[in-house]
C-alpha cells in the first residue's frame, strides 16, 4: 500500500496522473480514487464548459449501488459512500456552470430481481433532476442532447422534427409534472422506434 500524494493516507493509487495543488502550483502527482475524484471535480468544470464537452454523470449505477449496500463488500463500503457524495457535487457544480449533460447510465445487468438492471434507465432523468436539472432540462439530456455524444455518428433522432427518426414514447402522465413516471415501465403507454410502434395497443 502507498500514500496519497493529495491526502496523505495510506491507499491503493489510480493508474492514472492527475495534477494536485501544490504551493500554488498544479503538480503531476499519483492519488487515490476519492482525491482523483475530487481533481476531476474541480478541473473538468471549466475545461468542459470551454470545450464544449458533454457531461453524462450516470448517475443511476451510483444511486444503484447505494440503494444496494448491503451487497458491496465491507471494504468498499466507505469509498462508494464517499465518491456518491463526491460525483453528486460534481454534477451539480457543473450544471450551475453551464456545462452540457446528457443522459447515460452505465446499466450492466439482466433480471427484474437485480439491482442496476435494463428497463430502469428511466430513473435516470429523475437522479439529474435532484442534482439541480429541472424535469424539462433532464428530458432534453435524454432525448436531443444523449445523440450529440455520438459526434458525427449522431443518428437522426431526440427531436420531434423533419428528418428526424420518429423515435417516441407516450406515458399515462405527464413527466414534466412528475419526472418519476419515466422510471415505471408500466407508466409507459405506447412505443415508437423510427415511426414502428413496438409497444401498446395493435403494436
Amino acid at each position: 500500500m502507498t500514500t496519497c500524494s493529495a491526502c496523505g493516507e495510506p491507499a491503493k493509487l489510480t493508474p492514472r496522473e492527475v495534477f494536485v495543488l501544490v504551493g500554488g502550483e498544479l503538480v503531476p502527482a499519483r492519488v487515490c480514487a476519492a482525491c482523483e475524484a475530487r481533481a476531476i471535480r474541480i478541473v473538468a468544470v471549466s475545461t468542459s464548459r470551454e470545450t464544449g464537452a458533454i457531461l453524462v454523470p450516470t448517475r443511476t449505477v451510483v444511486e444503484d449501488l447505494m440503494a444496494n449496500i448491503a451487497m458491496v463488500p465491507d471494504y468498499a463500503v466507505t469509498k462508494i459512500e464517499l465518491v456518491a457524495d463526491i460525483h453528486a457535487q460534481a454534477v451539480t457544480r457543473a450544471y450551475e456552470h453551464g456545462v452540457t449533460i446528457a443522459m447515460g447510465t452505465d446499466i450492466l445487468l439482466t433480471g427484474p430481481d437485480l439491482p442496476n438492471t435494463w428497463g430502469t434507465n428511466g430513473a435516470e432523468p429523475g437522479h439529474l433532476v435532484k442534482l439541480g436539472l429541472s424535469p424539462l432540462e433532464a428530458i432534453e439530456a435524454a432525448t436531443a442532447t444523449a445523440p450529440l455524444t455520438l459526434g458525427p455518428q449522431a443518428p437522426r433522432s431526440g427531436q420531434l422534427a423533419e428528418g428526424y427518426d420518429a423515435d417516441v414514447i407516450t406515458l399515462d402522465a405527464d413527466p414534466v409534472a412528475d419526472i418519476g413516471v419515466l422510471a415505471d415501465p408500466d407508466r409507459i403507454t405506447a412505443v415508437w422506434t423510427r415511426g414502428r410502434k413496438v409497444k401498446g395497443a395493435a403494436a
